[in-house]
């Protein structure tokens, strides 16, 4: 298994990135969540909130290569063998094989308008992985929160 590196988590943003938390697969493929500082909206520059953040790594501490989904989210590309043409289809085509690219950085739920902290995960055999953590509400009856849990499959796909 690769040497798992506080580095490897960070996104490259600038934004002030805490509290990572790390889970493994028997064959070394692990998934990083951690916290980070963002502005929910730039335009003013106003309204930080911490959010919840996750990507895959490969057992060699790489980001794991995902199939390549459409603009949707619900297709996945089929290519030729020098990806001059690509198809997006939900099932495989004769002749064709997956598009993948690496692991992008995610949040873990984008629909919450609070802050989100104190991210725990577990991961399967199998590399299917769960995520927990506080949300803390804002608006209406602000100042309440919650414990949420989020499931992914080993391709980092909500269940």
């Amino acid at each position: 298994m690769a040497l798992i590196r506080a580095e490897n988590a960070l996104d490259g943003r600038t934004d002030a990135e805490t509290a990572s938390a790390i889970a493994a697969a028997s064959d070394g493929r692990y998934v990083v969540v951690w916290t980070a500082t963002v502005d929910m909206d730039p335009s003013a520059s106003t309204m930080m909130r911490d959010r919840l953040f996750y990507r895959l790594y490969d057992a060699s501490g790489a980001p794991a290569q995902v199939p390549e989904l459409d603009a949707s989210g619900n297709y996945l590309y089929w290519a030729d063998a020098m990806h001059l043409t690509k198809v997006p289809s939900a099932t495989p085509i004769d002749g064709l094989e997956l598009v993948t690219v690496p692991s992008p950085v995610l949040e873990v739920d984008a629909s919450g308008t609070g802050d989100q902290r104190y991210g725990s995960v577990a991961m399967d055999a199998d590399g299917d992985f769960v995520v927990t953590w506080t949300d803390y509400a804002q608006g209406a009856g602000s100042g309440t929160s919650a414990i949420k849990v989020r499931q992914f499959n080993a391709l980092g796909n909500i269940k």
